[in-house]
């Protein structure tokens, strides 16, 4: 029957029996307390937003009687982490995965082709960080923290943060810091991240809007696109002297940033690095800056900006025509 479970708030687990042989479409929808469902043999489809806005939906089995899943049947089950599609499955509709932020881990035992960071098949690897064929060959690894680790024998990454600490201490043998790892962890506070760390990846901490402070080590040589955009509590930040760029949109919309310091080491800027920072009043681009691409300012209303550049870095012109601010410079045109 359809949406027969709908919106049943306080629903935490339900085993259906074995002489269901159909669920109906929207039938546990909205059931934002379920945290685990046993799906019996017999059933041949997942139908359309069957499991839609189940947030607190942990982990399902789908059973190798299951053919097809509809459109959006998982959509929105934030903290579903792993997934096995069983090899009878033909069809995944359109958006069945999607914003299914925490989803790393996809076993596939279909004839489906399923690529991490792609939209197809429901979006069902776009989050993914390891798309394998049978559980043995996995390398990652979930420690009592929450976090996702993958070995690759050589670097020990961090692909997904799922616990529930809002202040954080990176494991000290993570060496690399994949992309959009702590994506959208909107209660984290503050994180530490050790001097083994030696690269974060593309939106890293994007999306923590609680994230008051962060502690970024000397290894680390770029802050990379997006990494802080939308981390909307930021205040300050320290940048160590070891980073060489800071990427596109890598503070964007970082609204309650008041203070940061670049570094002698940085040499670009990049698109709308800084873009509707409206809290810094003053900032200070040091010589080494070669370039500050387009909008790299843009939208912080308050900002006098102290360029230290004995010639205008490459790029600048294409910003301060569109956009005028103040600038104190630091040679004589």
């Amino acid at each position: 029957m359809d949406r027969a479970f709908e919106g049943c708030s306080s629903l935490t687990s339900i085993t259906i029996p074995n002489t269901v042989t159909s669920i109906g479409d929207s039938a546990f929808a909205s059931c934002i307390s379920l945290t685990s469902i046993t799906i019996p043999d017999g059933i041949t489809s997942i139908g359309n937003s069957t499991f839609s806005g189940c947030g607190s939906l942990t982990s399902i089995t789908i059973p190798d009687s299951v053919t097809s899943i509809e459109s959006a049947a998982f959509f929105g089950c934030s903290n579903l982490t792993k997934i096995t599609i069983p090899n009878n499955v033909i069809s995944i509709g359109e958006s069945a995965f999607e914003e299914c932020c925490k989803l790393v881990e996809v076993v596939n035992k279909s004839s489906l082709l399923l690529e991490i960071g792609e939209t197809t098949n429901g979006s069902i690897a776009y989050y993914a960080k390891q798309v394998i064929t049978n559980e043995e060959d996995s390398k990652l690894t979930l420690t009592q923290d929450g976090f996702y680790l993958y070995d690759d024998g050589i670097d020990i990454y961090l692909v997904s943060y799922i616990g529930n600490n809002t202040d954080i201490v990176i494991p000290e043998n993570v060496t690399c810091i994949r992309f959009f790892a702590f994506d959208n962890c909107r209660a984290l506070t503050s994180i530490t991240i050790g001097s083994s760390v030696t690269s974060i990846g593309d939106g890293a901490f994007a999306g923590c809007e609680s994230l008051t402070s962060i502690t970024i080590p000397n290894s680390v040589t770029s802050i990379e696109d997006q990494t802080f955009s939308y981390c909307t509590s930021l205040t300050s930040v320290i940048i160590p002297n070891s980073v060489i760029s800071i990427g596109n949109s890598a503070f964007l919309y970082c609204v309650s940033l008041a203070n940061i310091t670049i570094p002698d080491s940085v040499t670009s800027i990049g698109v709308t690095a800084f873009y509707y920072c409206r809290s810094l009043t003053s900032i200070t681009i040091p010589e080494s800056v070669a370039s500050v691409e387009n909008s790299a300012f843009a939208s912080c209303n308050s900002l006098t900006i102290n360029c230290e550049a004995e010639s205008k870095p490459e790029g600048w012109d294409d910003y301060w025509n569109s956009d005028d601010r103040p600038v104190v410079w630091g040679y004589s045109e």
